[in-house]
């Protein structure tokens, strides 16, 4: 099919508005309001999260509320049909006989799929009078291009549901804190739009997306040739996430040599299936040297082991590291310490989903140096007095609170 017939096709707004849904993420007001200015915004997030879908609510906004001409918005998914940019811009100019240099807004949707793209859109950028929007699901494959744009961009992540914006998308509203811990279990089974509002099989849903991603996105990008090694890898990391990683022993068990199998874990972690962390140490180098803790990227992956049972702790333990963005934990000669938060890695936090929880339980955070300490745990958990009068205590629920 020819740029033309995809021109016509994925520009659906040209003749009427792209039918989208009511619900707006929070990030969609951050977008709206870089409409304004000259920077390249660059939104990257994992699959299925609904940047396609914000992007084409920002098209629908800007025609429908700011009466922009809908002819001077050009949408294409590299994605669906790959080609350099310059001659997809040609293609829109001539479609519609429009000058060379006219004022457009031009999106790149799934851009990763084009080599060099970040040269491509500073190509355009720096010579013609658009505002352009990009898009993609390859974290490192992005920020590796944004690095050329320095000056001339602005990031947007998009991630997985919020469990606010869960309860709006499902119009729900707990009142007790009893009922706002059961929407919270179902939340974490239901991080992605499609799953909390379709009714489909979550397994079946989520076996199709990790599969796209690995026998589509990373074969494409990656030029890998047999991803079974990589499903399995992936599988692991599900069914026992946080377990810290030795790679040459887990090298072994899968058959691949030592660098093979860190390539396969830095892949994973690009295309956002599997979140990496550290060891944590005050020197940097340590940290990258030590062994590492690997989880699923957001808790709703946990479904591509059903019906592989995973222990509740872990689950939890998966749900805070997503929430809090963790990047470290904590471990000095067998005490541990779950994860390392903040902007000055000052706040240490512990999960523990005990029906009761003594002061032995928490002893390593107890006695830790770090000036703020939390402890996440289940709904109506007995707690000794003594560890309420030493930790914050914060519901798994509420756990977003630990970053305020």
């Amino acid at each position: 099919m020819s740029i033309e017939n995809h021109l016509f096709l994925q520009n659906r707004h040209w003749e009427e508005p792209y039918s989208t849904p009511d619900f707006h993420r929070d990030l969609f007001p951050v977008l709206l309001n870089s409409v304004d200015n000259r920077f390249i915004v660059t939104l990257i997030g994992p699959r299925r999260v609904g940047k396609t879908t914000m992007l084409k609510q920002l098209i629908n906004h800007l025609v429908l509320e700011k009466n922009v001409d809908p002819k001077t918005i050009l949408y294409f998914s590299l994605d669906l049909f790959k080609s350099d940019l310059l001659s997809i811009y040609n293609a829109f100019i001539d479609y519609f006989g429009h000058p060379y240099r006219g004022k457009f807004i031009l999106v790149f949707d799934e851009i990763q799929y084009l080599e060099n793209w970040a040269s491509h859109v500073k190509t355009i950028r720096d010579n013609l009078d658009c505002k352009i929007f990009v898009s993609g699901s390859s974290s490192t494959d992005l920020r590796r291009g944004i690095e050329s744009l320095a000056g001339r961009e602005i990031e947007l992540f998009l991630k997985p549901l919020s469990f606010g914006e869960y309860l709006r998308l499902t119009q729900s509203n707990p009142q007790t804190e009893h009922a706002r811990w059961n929407h919270y279990l179902r939340y974490m089974d239901h991080q992605l739009p499609e799953i909390a509002i379709n009714g489909v099989s979550r397994r079946e849903y989520i076996v199709q997306l990790v599969d796209k991603v690995i026998n589509g996105d990373i074969a494409r990008l990656h030029h890998v040739k047999d991803s079974t090694p990589i499903e399995s890898l992936f599988r692991l990391i599900c069914k026992s996430p946080g377990e810290i990683i030795i790679a040459t022993d887990l090298a072994q068990e899968l058959g691949l040599d030592r660098r093979t199998l860190q390539h396969y874990l830095n892949i994973l972690e690009q295309a956002l299936l599997i979140r990496k962390v550290f060891n944590y140490s005050g020197n940097p180098r340590k940290s990258e040297r030590r062994h590492k803790r690997y989880y699923p990227f957001y808790t709703t992956l946990l479904a591509y082991t059903e019906p592989f049972p995973i222990e509740f702790g872990k689950k939890a333990e998966t749900e805070v590291a997503f929430q809090l963005s963790a990047e470290y934990f904590w471990n000095d000669r067998g005490r541990e310490i779950d994860f390392i938060v903040g902007d000055k890695l000052e706040k240490a936090v512990e999960v523990k989903m005990r029906n009761s929880i003594n002061k032995k339980a928490v002893k390593t955070i107890l006695n830790s140096h770090f000036p703020h300490k939390f402890l996440v745990t289940k709904l109506g958990a007995k707690i000794d007095q003594s560890i309420q009068d030493s930790l914050s205590i914060v519901p798994l629920h509420d756990v977003s609170k630990v970053m305020d």
